[in-house]
């Protein structure tokens, strides 16, 4: 028996046991076996790809996992405000930190602490992986917590949820740059259009005119002396 081999229908063992997938150029193994003699048969000979996944030769075992299924869970990866960001962001829920006037969360205010595979696409399942007391490989922080970001990504898509007070809020802009995101909210403004009641509810505002001088005819000045000449008599 070989120690490395892949059967027709795509599965990896090693020495009997069941320890990952190959697709396309690709072989997706349980990170347990990160082993030299397992790299050099699937790189080595094989040129394939490597990817280091967790749970999948449990699930393996267990016989409820076809190679394709396996295949659709997403890669994911957990993160942290940076430590120079301001104090008041940390630790609070999405509506919060709007009302305290902050922009939208941007992943450069971030950096990332667990990179891999949770086996599994389900948030609450992977914040409860997070959040237990036997923390996954390579996490070497102490939980995880709200202000958090999580992304679920693989070769073609990637999706950010915030940790909320209560679930997980989806972040559209999360990857842009600042800059990026600053101009777009501004050209947005800029593009509002124009109520009609808001034009109608404007005073216009005129010079003021001043009343005008009526300069006295030639007729009323006669009057006014003959008039003043019979009460002087």
């Amino acid at each position: 028996m070989n120690k490395v081999n892949i059967t027709d229908k795509g599965i990896l063992e090693y020495y009997g046991n069941r320890v990952g997938f190959v697709k396309n150029d690709t072989a997706y193994v349980d990170e347990m076996f990160r082993k030299k003699d397992i790299e050099e048969f699937l790189a080595g000979e094989n040129g394939l790809n490597i990817e280091w996944r967790n749970d999948i030769y449990d699930r393996l075992v267990q016989g409820n996992v076809e190679v394709s299924e396996s295949l659709t869970v997403k890669r994911c990866r957990l993160y942290q405000l940076k430590a120079a960001t301001d104090i008041r962001m940390r630790f609070i829920g999405y509506d919060e930190l709007k009302d305290r006037g902050f922009a939208e969360p941007n992943i450069d205010d971030y950096r990332v602490v667990y990179d891999g595979s949770m086996g599994t696409d389900n948030l609450e399942e992977i914040y409860a992986k997070f959040d237990a007391q036997e923390k996954p490989k390579g996490f070497e922080k102490s939980g995880i917590y709200i202000s958090d970001v999580i992304e679920l990504y693989d070769e073609e898509t990637n999706e950010f949820y915030y940790v909320n007070t209560q679930g997980f809020r989806r972040l559209n802009d999360f990857a842009k740059p600042k800059f990026e995101v600053c101009r777009q909210q501004t050209k947005e403004i800029e593009n509002v259009p124009e109520k009609e009641t808001e034009r109608a509810d404007r005073t216009v505002f005129e010079p003021k005119k001043e009343p005008e001088t009526i300069e006295p005819t030639q007729d009323a000045e006669e009057t006014f002396q003959v008039e003043t000449f019979r009460i002087t008599m």
